[in-house]
């Protein structure tokens, strides 16, 4: 047990200094934004209801578009949820077509998981402040309009092959949805030392 821990310590310091520090603020970020997010934001619905009903809508207009009709439309419908021993109200936007379900947007599907993981490591990443915040504009809005095509595409799938559903959002979606995330990270990256390269 001591050769082990001393060789986890041995690893522990041969970690960059600059990877230790970045490692350090993404936990303490987390451990943050979990704090916030199940003490105050999750039970009073700050901020996913709104934008559950945001990505329903964004979801029905995009069917619309797509089909060139006005079917598509959202219902929100409120329940209440138990998640560990609390119980909250859980509001869940219902995409229509006509009068057959589609898809329905809970808190797990609205994309707030995909904001935070992209904000979280565009602003522990060391970079200036500008370009930090270019890049969470930026991304938020690629991510909402990312998932809302998400979530029109699951709903289409959902129509006309119901049987594709679930491999489509548990696996097709899921891997375009992180590999899009992984390039916004890997291009800011770049973008960034392509900056400090120039003021070098």
């Amino acid at each position: 047990m001591m050769l082990s821990l001393n060789k986890i310590t041995g690893a522990v310091k041969q970690i960059p200094a600059p990877v230790k520090s970045f490692l350090w603020k993404a936990l303490v970020f987390f451990l943050v934004w979990q704090l916030i997010y199940n003490i105050y934001l999750l039970p009073n619905r700050v901020i996913d209801r709104p934008l559950c009903a945001f990505v329903g809508n964004g979801t029905a207009s995009f069917i619309n578009f797509v089909q060139g009709g006005n079917l598509a439309y959202c219902k929100t419908v409120s329940t209440f949820e138990t998640t560990d021993g609390a119980s909250y109200l859980s509001d869940r936007a219902i995409v229509f077509l006509g009068k057959r379900r589609l898809i329905g947007i809970a808190d797990q599907c609205n994309g707030l998981n995909l904001y935070i993981l992209f904000i979280g490591f565009v602003i522990v990443y060391p970079s200036k402040v500008n370009l930090k915040i270019a890049f969470v504009f930026f991304g938020i809005f690629f991510i909402t309009m990312l998932n809302i095509a998400r979530c029109a595409g699951l709903g289409l799938i959902h129509n006309s092959y119901p049987s594709m559903t679930d491999f489509a959002h548990h696996y097709a979606f899921k891997i375009i949805t992180y590999l899009a995330i992984f390039f916004m990270w890997f291009w800011y990256v770049k973008f960034t030392n392509k900056i400090e390269a120039s003021y070098a």
